[in-house]
């Protein structure tokens, strides 16, 4: 199958190696035992040990990528992971800012040319913190009432036949 796609079989492992590594961190993220003293200790020392040797190839990255990851999920397990929860709606709403926010631009660049409106005030900071908070109150409001029940529904359709 990878001599038909040209692919050489060092992408095969590598895609592989990603996977597992992957399933082995989520398996870790989601272990029942709470205390992650360790987990976090050898984190470290794998992250240490990539930037202090200045390794960079593609499986020291890949571990140190891995380490970094691991790292900051058990951060859930630790009283700041109770702050984590409270600011849990910037999480929500990335998706919606990633799609709303080039539909807006292109609006605003639209109403600008209609209006007459200079090109300057694109360039301003003023413009900028608006544009932002315009599309994260788009987003909101897509992830309330549009994405959020979208995902009650898929999730019940998941539990038809279930008992």
């Amino acid at each position: 199958c990878l001599a038909i796609m040209g692919q050489s079989s060092s992408m095969f492992w590598s895609c592989g190696f990603h996977f597992f590594a992957g399933a082995a961190l989520l398996t870790l993220h989601r272990a029942e035992r709470r205390d992650f003293t360790l987990v976090r200790v050898l984190c470290a020392l794998v992250l240490t040990a990539t930037m202090t040797l200045g390794l960079q190839d593609a499986t020291s990255l890949s571990f140190a990528m891995m380490a970094f990851l691991l790292l900051i999920s058990t951060i859930e397990h630790t009283p700041a992971g109770a702050l984590a929860k409270s600011v849990r709606w910037i999480g929500d709403n990335t998706y919606g800012t990633y799609l709303w926010h080039v539909p807006v631009q292109i609006a605003c660049l639209i109403g600008f040319a209609f209006f007459g409106v200079s090109r300057a005030v694109p360039d301003s900071p003023l413009f900028l913190a608006a544009y932002l908070v315009g599309v994260s109150a788009i987003a909101r409001v897509s992830f309330l009432y549009f994405e959020r029940p979208a995902q009650a529904v898929i999730r019940g359709l998941g539990d038809t036949g279930r008992t």
